[in-house]
């Protein structure tokens, strides 16, 4: 059998989290967590041992994030409103150099410069055009975002 991914959902005392073993893109992924971030750690590091992941992320909480980056996460990027109207700080550790490198960091970080500069920012980020609605997907979307998705990310699996 061979597995491209699987969740784990851990239900303990002292935590409750969603975790994403993503085997095709050698990363774990934890959707959210409540409780102990030590015990998540914990439970991270077991479940990765002799597993070809690359790649921890986990989706914290405000309250969260600066334990993981006592722990050696690092900011990847925060996705405001993301948790039902809380912010959702991503964190990353990489567990190869190769994985953490980009050749390309100094344009990366170039476009990035310019664009911070643009009056992008300047906009309203919670108005929406009027041709728009923002509302949570449910399972009559999955078809259409699945053809959205497979047009944005190449490897994305149209079913």
């Amino acid at each position: 059998m061979n597995l491209q991914s699987e969740t784990i959902i851990v239900h303990q005392d002292n935590l409750q989290a969603e975790i994403e073993l993503d085997y095709f893109n050698k990363r774990l992924r934890v959707d959210g967590f409540y409780g102990s971030t030590d015990v998540l750690l914990d439970i991270i590091q077991k479940l990765t041992v002799n597993k070809p992941v690359e790649k921890l992320i986990i989706y914290s909480f405000q309250e969260n994030w600066m334990s993981l980056l006592e722990k050696g996460y690092t900011p990847e990027a925060v996705f405001s409103k993301y948790f039902s109207g809380a912010d959702n700080y991503a964190m990353v550790k990489y567990q190869t150099n190769d994985r953490r490198y980009t050749a390309s960091w100094l344009e990366e970080d170039e476009l990035l410069t310019k664009l911070l500069k643009t009056n992008l920012r300047k906009k309203d980020p919670d108005k929406v055009p009027a041709a728009y609605t923002i509302r949570k997907a449910n399972e009559r979307d999955c078809t259409e975002l699945a053809r959205l998705y497979s047009q944005v990310f190449s490897i994305y699996p149209l079913r």
